[in-house]
């Protein structure tokens, strides 16, 4: 029999007893859980949100000196390796893989759900209207895309350039 995967225990069994004690708790442990993950989410995104502002900005910074250093000219696949795809169907691949279900799910419920729950109350209309729009396109804009191609460009240099796994870990 074909074994499709590999369990690393170093790996899975810490991280399945953490899973599982974050459900149970959630599942069992009343209100007060819940005030505890609002409360914790609020600290960490209103005390490290110029971490991810940062970090996000670092992602499209590092993608674009990608595309025009020596490293834009690495093949996946190695020297001789052609495409499977032309251009435009590539293109239309990674968008609809990668927005598609975003676009048609969200792109009407988001700009509203921001709109509605501006952190800024006294904030015009027309301001919190233009931040909520301002938030999506920071979601489904450039930004967005700089996380999918660092993410996806590592993990595709090393599983055809070096023959890994499809892995984080690689």
């Amino acid at each position: 029999m074909k074994k499709y995967f590999d369990i690393y225990p170093n790996v899975f069994i810490p991280s399945i007893i953490l899973i599982l004690a974050f459900v149970i708790t959630a599942i069992f442990g009343g209100p007060g859980v819940l005030e505890f993950f609002n409360r914790a989410a609020t600290a960490i995104t209103t005390s490290t949100g110029w971490l991810f502002i940062i970090g996000v900005n670092f992602f499209v910074v590092v993608c674009i000196w990608l595309a025009f250093s020596k490293y834009g000219k690495i093949k996946l696949g190695g020297k001789g390796a052609k495409p499977d795809f032309k251009l435009f169907s590539w293109f239309s691949m990674l968008f609809s893989a990668g927005m598609g279900i975003g676009l048609l799910y969200f792109s009407v419920s988001e700009p509203i759900t921001h709109f509605s729950t501006h952190p800024l109350p006294t904030a015009t209309v027309a301001d919190q209207a233009i931040q909520a729009l301002n938030f999506t396109y920071l979601h489904y804009g450039l930004h967005a895309w700089g996380i999918y191609c660092i993410v996806g460009l590592a993990l595709a240099y090393f599983a055809f350039n070096k023959n890994l796994p499809f892995s984080l870990r690689s």
